[in-house]
């Protein structure tokens, strides 16, 4: 794993553990990694990418190759660490979101195809409950049905926020990347290609727009302030709410299980591949690369 003392780390942990694997070696310029005791004690830390990806790479480490690289670094990292991961032969499993450009995105799928390694990307809420019955709700629906879809998407942030790296949209890709990735993955999975976006506000801590896509209409807002109510609800917890048709769907509450059940997935074949996130990514491109508007 690369990137191994943020804060998603230990959900990679508990993941990698659950299902009896083994982590063998982390690398993080941090070298407060005492979180690392709970669940791999043996495993081996570099904080520098040099040593860290030579001793992985087979030709200098006398162990067996490893099956996957795990990278949990920051966002405008994730495709260096991607091709790193694929060059010494190791299929990857990234933390959202897989990288930060079109173009980066189109490197990713190639150089996987080259190899012919996987790049699964972890969407955990594509597993979620509320999910899975919002896309029975869609599917019982005739193919010409047009949904009328209301998304409010808030998780609170600190003061932290705006110090780091995350609030940087060079590194991180800014809210749209860091909070609206889930969101707009969801869209495009259960309903189709977008047609058309329009923005109504962009700003570093809030963000709202219009998305058509082949089978709705969605109105979106997400943020990291809480409002003081969304529909009937007010609370200081999460906010992930999906309206479609006057049908509400709920996503507030979910558990960290959901990261053991991506690595389920993707051991038994079935993760969320670079093809199979290709369009929730384009579909966020598109969103990002909109010139400002105000209605």
């Amino acid at each position: 794993m690369i990137g191994a003392a943020g804060y998603i780390a230990p959900r990679h942990f508990e993941a990698i553990k659950a299902l009896g694997g083994d982590l063998v070696a982390v690398m993080d310029h941090h070298d407060a990694m005492g979180k690392l005791d709970e669940y791999f004690p043996k495993a081996k830390l570099f904080t520098e990418e040099s040593t860290f990806f030579e001793y992985l790479s087979v030709e200098n480490n006398g162990n067996q190759p490893m099956d996957y690289l795990v990278v949990c670094t920051p966002n405008h990292l994730h495709e260096k660490h991607i091709l790193a991961g694929l060059s010494i032969g190791s299929a990857v499993i990234c933390e959202k979101p897989l990288c930060l450009t079109q173009e980066e995105l189109n490197t990713i799928e190639i150089k996987s195809l080259a190899t012919g390694l996987p790049v699964y990307t972890i969407m955990q809420l594509r597993l979620h409950e509320e999910v899975l019955r919002l896309k029975d709700f869609v599917g019982a629906h005739s193919p010409a049905h047009r949904f009328d879809v209301k998304l409010s998407y808030f998780t609170p942030r600190g003061n932290w926020y705006d110090s780091s790296w995350k609030s940087d949209a060079e590194k991180s890709g800014g809210i749209l990347m860091n909070i609206g990735i889930h969101l707009f993955d969801l869209m495009a999975w259960i309903f189709g290609a977008p047609v058309q976006t329009k923005m109504i506000s962009s700003e570093q801590r809030y963000a709202e727009g219009i998305l058509q896509t082949d089978m709705a209409n969605i109105h979106w807002k997400l943020g990291i302030d809480m409002p003081g109510a969304v529909g009937s609800v007010q609370t200081t917890q999460p906010i992930r709410l999906i309206e479609v048709d006057g049908e509400l769907f709920d996503l507030s509450v979910y558990s960290a299980d959901l990261h053991t059940q991506s690595y389920s997935a993707i051991l038994k074949g079935n993760g969320f591949d670079v093809i199979q996130t290709a369009l929730g990514m384009s579909t966020l491109f598109d969103i990002r690369n909109l010139t400002h508007q105000t209605t």
